[in-house]
């Protein structure tokens, strides 16, 4: 019981780091990612919208950077806006990715210790 316990906390640290690289890609490919995501944001009949709503500068110790304000809300056909939905887009996009990291990380791993088991002890 011990090991799988050990292959899941590995398994789980891997597909957590990969997931976080996934959800990072928002800031690249936002209507991708928020395609794959929509039905489960979103109620029924709306769509997850992603608006620039304009540039900021800022200046720090480490030089001046540009960044952009942004806006994701569901919008509904007569064009009601549900706003605030960054925060449940952010959670549920790292989730999604966790667990397409986790589950196969985690049963090769499983499978792979049961391979070796049976190959080098002659047991399961």
């Amino acid at each position: 019981m011990k090991k799988y316990l050990l292959i899941a906390g590995l398994a789980g640290c891997v597909a957590l780091l990969l997931a976080a690289v996934g959800t990072a890609s928002l800031g690249i490919a936002p209507e991708l990612n928020l395609r794959l995501i929509e039905r489960v944001i979103c109620p029924q009949g709306q769509k997850l919208e992603y608006r620039e709503l304009g540039q900021y500068t800022y200046t720090d110790a480490e030089g001046t950077h540009n960044r952009a304000n942004i806006s994701i809300s569901c919008v509904s056909a007569e064009g009601i806006r549900s706003e605030g939905k960054g925060t449940s887009v952010i959670s549920t996009l790292m989730g999604m990715y966790f667990l397409l990291c986790f589950v196969p990380l985690f049963l090769s791993a499983v499978l792979l210790r049961a391979w070796m088991s049976r190959r080098y002890h002659g047991r399961p």
